[in-house]
């Protein structure tokens, strides 16, 4: 894994996130 993998995991789990709290509340 280099770091731009990391980098694009990563954005992606925190759109993930926003996306599941934005249809929480």
């Amino acid at each position: 894994m280099n770091v731009k993998e990391l980098a694009y995991l990563f954005k992606v789990a925190e759109d993930t996130h926003n996306t599941i709290h934005a249809k929480l509340y």
